[in-house]
């Protein structure tokens, strides 16, 4: 489902603006079609009914994964929200504690006005993780959203960093959830190795 919970801005300006009602609609939309997975690749201002709504679709076994904001230091809302899958890129310095880093630089994607451009950020690596499990609830349709957690981070690579955040490796998640080597099998790992930063 492809919800607007969102606007654009002005022509001239990046970015989009969402309110409280319309991200609220959204998520309601999703919940009453019984969404497995929500990606909200955005953030601003906590929100209780926005949260309630969170809530209630993970409650039901849904997973939602949420762009974390930097600016931050528990990443923003939702993403901070407890059992929101944050995800930021992979090449922000300063993700918050237990963050997924994921592809979020110099995506090729659809733009406004009937176009084709690259873009960067947290939102748009939300997206790719956002992709990802769905493809691994496809995979494996009985799996637990812990499961998923755990397939995401337990085949990631572990940034030495006093964050000790997970950039996550999709080859090895699909592998643990597939139980076979689906690509690249020398990126499978069965357990979290450690880079430095």
């Amino acid at each position: 489902m492809a919800l607007r919970a969102c606007w654009q801005l002005a022509p001239t300006e990046s970015g989009a603006a969402c309110s409280s009602f319309t991200v609220a609609k959204a998520l309601q939309f999703a919940l009453d079609r019984d969404a497995k997975v929500i990606n909200l690749s955005l953030g601003g201002p906590s929100d209780t009914l926005v949260a309630r709504l969170v809530n209630a679709a993970m409650a039901r076994g849904a997973v939602v994964v949420a762009a974390s904001d930097a600016k931050y230091p528990d990443g923003g809302f939702p993403a901070s929200l407890p059992g929101v899958l944050a995800v930021a890129s992979e090449d922000a310095h300063d993700a918050a504690a237990a963050t997924l880093l994921a592809p979020g630089r110099d995506l090729p994607t659809t733009l406004p006005g009937d176009r084709w451009g690259l873009v960067s950020g947290s939102s748009f690596a939300a997206a790719q993780v956002t992709g990802l499990v769905a493809l691994l609830f496809d995979l494996a349709p009985d799996q637990k959203p812990r499961e998923i957690r755990e397939n995401l981070t337990l085949s990631g690579v572990l940034v030495s960093s006093p964050r000790r955040n997970v950039i996550v490796d999709a080859c090895a998640a699909v592998a643990r959830t597939a139980g076979a080597c689906a690509c690249g099998c020398s990126l499978a790992r069965s357990g979290p190795s450690t880079t430095e930063r």
